[in-house]
């Protein structure tokens, strides 16, 4: 089945993200997930996408790796995502798809608020 996936990234201290260090973007790996970054999206999933700002570093069969180069505004938004495949295998079930901020990268300085996951319920 197609997929979308969009992930925003917030500033939420009020203070602009530290373009020093790379702001990186951990997603737990998932076989069953099939996708090819296209760095020139602007749009994944009815939401709006930045995905020219971001690098896809790839996957290590653990987790899969993005890192934005730059400055996130203070209260700003950074947003990346791709379309892909989900392969259920014959199963049906449901699994969560979740997004950390690596802690104290880019300058992030809160590891309590750093991840999301949200559920997403499929069947073959």
């Amino acid at each position: 089945s197609a997929i979308g996936v969009a992930v925003e990234i917030s500033e939420l201290s009020g203070n602009p993200s530290d373009a020093s260090t790379p702001l990186k973007v951990r997603m737990p790996y998932d076989p069953r997930v099939n996708f090819s970054w296209d760095a020139t999206l602007t749009s994944v999933a009815f939401k709006p996408v930045q995905n020219n700002e971001w690098n896809f570093l790839g996957n290590n069969g653990i987790v899969y790796e993005f890192e934005y180069v730059g400055s996130i505004p203070a209260n700003g938004k950074k947003s990346f995502g791709f379309n892909g495949i989900y392969n259920p295998q014959g199963t049906e079930g449901l699994t969560t798809v979740t997004a950390t901020v690596f802690p104290f990268s880019g300058g992030e300085c809160d590891a309590t608020n750093n991840s999301d996951a949200e559920i997403m319920i499929y069947f073959d």
